[in-house]
Protein backbone atom coordinates (compact mmCIF):
# COMPACT_ATOMS: atom_id res chain seq x y z
CA UNK A 1 0.00 0.00 0.00
CA UNK A 2 1.34 3.41 -0.96
CA UNK A 3 2.20 5.77 1.91
CA UNK A 4 -0.04 8.53 0.50
CA UNK A 5 -3.04 6.16 0.33
CA UNK A 6 -2.37 4.93 3.87
CA UNK A 7 -2.14 8.52 5.13
CA UNK A 8 -5.44 9.39 3.39
CA UNK A 9 -7.17 6.44 5.06
CA UNK A 10 -5.82 7.41 8.48
CA UNK A 11 -6.90 11.04 8.08
CA UNK A 12 -10.37 10.00 6.86
CA UNK A 13 -10.83 7.64 9.82
CA UNK A 14 -9.67 10.34 12.27
CA UNK A 15 -12.07 12.82 10.73
CA UNK A 16 -14.99 10.43 11.01
CA UNK A 17 -14.18 9.63 14.63
CA UNK A 18 -13.95 13.32 15.55
CA UNK A 19 -17.34 14.00 13.91
CA UNK A 20 -18.91 11.19 15.88
CA UNK A 21 -17.49 12.56 19.13
CA UNK A 22 -18.90 16.04 18.37
CA UNK A 23 -22.32 14.53 17.63
CA UNK A 24 -22.28 12.54 20.88
CA UNK A 25 -21.55 15.69 22.86
CA UNK A 26 -24.44 17.51 21.19
CA UNK A 27 -27.04 15.06 22.55
CA UNK A 28 -26.25 15.71 26.22
CA UNK A 29 -29.45 17.09 27.77
CA UNK A 30 -29.34 20.62 29.21
CA UNK A 31 -28.77 20.93 32.97
CA UNK A 32 -31.82 21.82 35.08
CA UNK A 33 -31.54 24.88 37.30
CA UNK A 34 -34.06 25.58 40.07
CA UNK A 35 -36.19 28.65 39.51
CA UNK A 36 -39.11 30.35 41.19
CA UNK A 37 -39.92 32.07 44.46
CA UNK A 38 -38.41 30.57 47.60
CA UNK A 39 -38.46 31.10 51.34
CA UNK A 40 -35.05 31.55 52.94
CA UNK A 41 -35.10 27.97 54.23
CA UNK A 42 -36.02 26.57 50.81
CA UNK A 43 -33.36 28.78 49.26
CA UNK A 44 -30.67 27.68 51.71
CA UNK A 45 -31.63 24.00 51.43
CA UNK A 46 -31.91 23.87 47.65
CA UNK A 47 -29.34 21.84 45.76
CA UNK A 48 -26.20 23.79 45.00
CA UNK A 49 -26.77 26.57 47.53
CA UNK A 50 -26.11 24.81 50.84
CA UNK A 51 -22.38 24.75 50.15
CA UNK A 52 -22.30 28.47 49.41
CA UNK A 53 -23.64 29.62 52.78
CA UNK A 54 -20.61 30.67 54.80
CA UNK A 55 -19.48 33.35 57.21
CA UNK A 56 -15.93 33.96 56.00
CA UNK A 57 -16.65 37.43 54.64
CA UNK A 58 -15.10 40.27 56.68
CA UNK A 59 -17.42 43.25 56.88
CA UNK A 60 -16.05 46.78 57.19
CA UNK A 61 -16.78 47.67 60.88
CA UNK A 62 -17.71 51.31 60.15
CA UNK A 63 -20.20 50.23 57.47
CA UNK A 64 -21.61 47.54 59.76
CA UNK A 65 -22.46 50.10 62.46
CA UNK A 66 -24.48 52.13 59.96
CA UNK A 67 -26.18 49.01 58.59
CA UNK A 68 -27.17 47.87 62.10
CA UNK A 69 -29.09 51.14 62.50
CA UNK A 70 -30.55 51.40 59.01
CA UNK A 71 -31.21 47.90 57.64
CA UNK A 72 -33.80 46.68 60.18
CA UNK A 73 -36.42 49.01 58.61
CA UNK A 74 -35.61 47.78 55.09
CA UNK A 75 -36.82 44.77 53.14
CA UNK A 76 -35.11 43.03 50.27
CA UNK A 77 -35.79 41.14 47.07
CA UNK A 78 -32.90 38.98 45.98
CA UNK A 79 -32.63 37.61 42.45
CA UNK A 80 -29.97 34.98 41.80
CA UNK A 81 -29.12 31.95 39.69
CA UNK A 82 -27.54 28.70 40.82
CA UNK A 83 -25.64 28.67 37.51
CA UNK A 84 -24.16 32.16 38.06
CA UNK A 85 -20.64 32.68 39.40
CA UNK A 86 -21.41 36.18 40.70
CA UNK A 87 -24.43 34.80 42.59
CA UNK A 88 -22.23 32.10 44.14
CA UNK A 89 -19.84 34.78 45.32
CA UNK A 90 -22.23 37.56 46.42
CA UNK A 91 -25.16 35.69 48.01
CA UNK A 92 -23.22 34.20 50.98
CA UNK A 93 -21.63 37.61 51.66
CA UNK A 94 -25.06 39.28 51.60
CA UNK A 95 -26.44 36.65 54.02
CA UNK A 96 -23.53 37.30 56.35
CA UNK A 97 -24.13 41.07 56.25
CA UNK A 98 -27.81 40.56 57.09
CA UNK A 99 -26.86 38.26 59.99
CA UNK A 100 -24.34 40.71 61.40
CA UNK A 101 -26.71 43.67 60.99
CA UNK A 102 -29.44 41.81 62.89
CA UNK A 103 -31.82 41.51 59.93
CA UNK A 104 -33.85 38.28 59.71
CA UNK A 105 -33.01 36.61 56.40
CA UNK A 106 -36.48 35.06 56.44
CA UNK A 107 -38.01 38.49 55.71
CA UNK A 108 -36.34 38.85 52.31
CA UNK A 109 -37.88 37.64 49.06
CA UNK A 110 -35.76 35.10 47.19
CA UNK A 111 -36.23 34.50 43.49
CA UNK A 112 -34.07 32.04 41.57
CA UNK A 113 -33.86 32.50 37.82
CA UNK A 114 -32.77 29.88 35.31
CA UNK A 115 -30.59 30.55 32.28
CA UNK A 116 -33.54 31.19 29.96
CA UNK A 117 -33.69 34.99 30.04
CA UNK A 118 -36.94 35.00 28.07
CA UNK A 119 -38.59 33.23 31.03
CA UNK A 120 -37.33 35.88 33.49
CA UNK A 121 -40.31 38.15 32.74
CA UNK A 122 -42.66 35.73 34.50
CA UNK A 123 -40.76 36.03 37.79
CA UNK A 124 -38.90 39.30 37.49
CA UNK A 125 -40.68 41.41 34.87
CA UNK A 126 -41.86 44.14 37.23
CA UNK A 127 -38.34 44.57 38.64
CA UNK A 128 -36.64 44.73 35.21
CA UNK A 129 -33.93 42.24 36.10
CA UNK A 130 -31.18 42.09 33.48
CA UNK A 131 -28.39 40.40 35.47
CA UNK A 132 -27.98 38.30 38.58
CA UNK A 133 -27.46 38.58 41.39
CA UNK A 134 -29.60 41.66 41.92
CA UNK A 135 -30.28 42.89 45.46
CA UNK A 136 -33.21 45.29 45.62
CA UNK A 137 -33.49 47.38 48.80
CA UNK A 138 -37.01 48.55 49.71
CA UNK A 139 -38.23 51.00 52.33
CA UNK A 140 -41.97 51.03 53.02
CA UNK A 141 -42.39 48.78 49.97
CA UNK A 142 -40.71 51.26 47.59
CA UNK A 143 -37.38 50.54 45.91
CA UNK A 144 -34.66 52.86 47.17
CA UNK A 145 -31.74 51.21 45.41
CA UNK A 146 -30.23 48.06 44.01
CA UNK A 147 -26.93 46.31 43.56
CA UNK A 148 -26.68 44.46 40.27
CA UNK A 149 -24.18 41.67 39.55
CA UNK A 150 -21.19 43.07 41.44
CA UNK A 151 -20.92 45.95 43.90
CA UNK A 152 -19.21 49.19 42.83
CA UNK A 153 -17.03 49.02 45.92
CA UNK A 154 -17.87 46.41 48.55
CA UNK A 155 -21.30 44.94 49.17
CA UNK A 156 -21.73 46.57 52.57
CA UNK A 157 -20.35 49.91 51.36
CA UNK A 158 -22.82 49.97 48.47
CA UNK A 159 -25.63 49.12 50.91
CA UNK A 160 -24.58 52.00 53.17
CA UNK A 161 -24.66 54.34 50.18
CA UNK A 162 -28.19 53.19 49.29
CA UNK A 163 -29.64 53.48 52.80
CA UNK A 164 -28.03 56.81 53.65
CA UNK A 165 -29.25 58.42 50.40
CA UNK A 166 -32.79 57.27 51.25
CA UNK A 167 -32.95 59.16 54.55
Amino acid sequence: MKPSLLMSLILTAAGLLSCRTAQEKAVIPPQHYPHGRFTYQQFADSAGWKLWINTGYEINPADLEILRRELPVMTFRIYAGTWCGDSKHQIPDFFHILDEAGVPKEDAGYILLNRDRKAWNDLAGADSIKRVPTFIVLKNGIEIGRITETPKSRLETDLVEIVTQAR
